[in-house]
């Protein structure tokens, strides 16, 4: 065997010292990041609600490879959860021939276009070329559902932050399928604002009124913005608290929701955490009083699509013999401001232009979880 030269050790030893730290940690990213444990904020019928489909999803290189480089083995999806469309199961589908090439974009999200050729640059990778079977998917009506459509690559895909964004392109031929499968799937968007949710009853105060928990439309759910919330229906200046929770099915070792009957509260119920805890202003507001609170929110991008709950309770010790009324529970979801991916497709895998596309304005794709080392 002949010995390996000094420059030669040298090179290896750079390249391994410089991509270890990125390689190193084997695992999954989902991208946008909120979607890890939350539904994405919309749905996409592609790449295969319809019969074939060519679609293509450039991902920011800032997401894919955060540490300057990843390996990537393979890419999954889920189906669409939550809603309506989340209450109805989904059929198998078996496609004779998936394709999946991945390339450097020869665009960045924002300038990306119709035809496909021009947001691909440089060497295309093919990295899965076969017959694929969609798994029956059961019902998820509060989402999200697991990433069960995976894709295993056949051979490790290498990408740098500076070979800019990555360009995924699939294709699905399936030209005896006629009509539509129903296989929709989770999706995500950019929008400057947030959504919410009242979920629940409040419990009865002493004159018998329920405290109704809402959120002003002052408020400005995205990052950098403001919560307003108003607790209205109060008899009089009572002491009023709200709080934050990050679930409403468990808070430590207790199921939620909580049933406070057996403390003394009958028809009032815990609906999630107290993970964060503050006081509500009372005020006056018409002939009754009114809690309010403003809630800043951190200016930090981590918090796009974040989900959390809002709950109140107001001391009582006439209501009750615990003395204290809980209100109603606020679910809300902020804004997403900035983007992640964009993406654009056709109804047939050898189509050359694209036909539908997220708004520019408003990019976004499917929300994608990649298996490798990032």
């Amino acid at each position: 065997m002949r010995p390996i030269s000094r420059a030669r050790f040298a090179l290896v030893v750079t390249l391994v010292s410089s991509n270890l730290s990125a390689i190193a940690i084997q695992g999954t990213k989902t991208i946008p990041p909120f979607a890890e444990g939350r539904e994405g904020n919309t749905l996409a019928n592609v790449p295969f609600h319809a019969p074939e489909c060519r679609f293509q999803q450039v991902t920011a290189a800032s997401e894919i490879a955060p540490n300057g480089l990843c390996v990537l083995r393979g890419v999954a999806f889920r189906r669409e959860g939550g809603g309506t469309t989340g209450s109805y199961p989904i059929p198998a589908r078996s496609i004779p021939r998936v394709t999946i090439d991945l390339a450097p974009a020869a665009v960045t999200l924002d300038k990306m276009g119709s035809v496909f050729a021009n947001n691909i640059r440089g060497v295309v990778t093919s990295v899965f070329d076969a017959k694929i079977d969609l798994p029956y998917q059961p019902v998820f009506p509060n989402g999200p559902g697991p990433f069960n459509v995976s894709f295993v690559f056949s051979r490790p895909y290498i990408h740098r932050v500076t070979d800019g964004d990555l360009l995924l392109d699939l294709k699905s031929f399936d030209p005896t399928q006629t009509g539509y499968s129903g296989y929709w799937l989770d999706a995500f968007e950019t929008r400057p604002y947030g959504q919410f949710w009242l979920i629940g009853t409040s419990g009865k105060l002493s004159n018998g009124n329920r405290p109704l928990l809402s959120l002003d439309t002052s408020s400005s759910q995205i990052p950098g913005g403001q919560l307003n919330y108003s607790l209205r229906s109060l008899p009089q200046s009572l002491p009023c608290f709200w709080f934050i929770g990050f679930s409403r099915t468990t808070w430590g070792v207790l199921p939620l929701p909580l049933d406070l009957s057996p403390l003394g509260a009958a028809g009032n119920s815990l609906y999630t955490g107290m993970e964060i805890f503050g006081p509500m202003t009372v005020r006056a507001s018409g002939s009754a009083y009114e809690g309010y609170a403003q809630l800043p929110i951190p200016n930090d991008p981590k918090l796009d699509g974040a989900g959390f709950y809002t709950q109140a309770l107001v001391v009582d010790p006439a209501a009750n013999t615990l003395g204290v009324v809980f209100s109603n529970l606020f679910e809300s979801e902020l804004g997403v401001t900035q983007g992640y991916a964009q993406s654009y497709w056709a109804a047939k895998p050898d189509a050359v232009s694209a036909t539908s596309y997220r708004l520019p304005s408003r990019p976004g794709g499917l929300v994608t979880q990649w298996s490798g080392g990032f």
